[in-house]
């Protein structure tokens, strides 16, 4: 089952991140506001309409979500394994994103600290520059 949701999620997000899905989208919006605005729809049918598009949207943030989680999985392995590779680096911040938020905080003021640090430091490379 996990797998089969794994497979339905991103062809889905990929699906729905494509140009034709938006204009797929504009398209039915447009043809609705045609149908609208001509009386076309009674207003029981607008609830209709209504209903059945806050289930799809509920349903598609459920799946763009999942892929998003998984893509951030891998996004956080990838560094974390550069962490690891890199000699000198301080591999405790290996997996951040399941410390306690105090801890990250610290670690936050203590980047700005060492980045202001950098900063007044003479002939320091700034953002920018190239220094080769």
């Amino acid at each position: 089952m996990d797998e089969w949701l794994r497979r339905f999620a991103i062809r889905t997000s990929t699906i729905l991140g494509s140009t034709w899905s938006i204009l797929v989208g504009l398209g039915m919006a447009l043809t609705m506001a045609v149908f609208i605005r001509r009386g076309g729809f009674s207003q029981e049918r607008l609830w209709d309409c209504a209903a059945w598009l806050t289930i799809v949207t509920f349903l598609l943030v459920i799946i763009l979500q999942n892929a998003q989680n998984r893509h951030d999985r891998a996004l956080h392995l990838k560094l974390d394994e550069l962490l690891r590779a890199v000699e000198g680096a301080r591999t405790h911040m290996v997996h951040l994103q399941g410390m306690p938020e105090e801890e990250i905080e610290k670690l936050e003021d203590e980047m700005e600290h060492l980045h202001a640090a950098e900063r007044r430091k003479p002939n320091a490379p700034g953002i920018g520059s190239s220094k080769a």
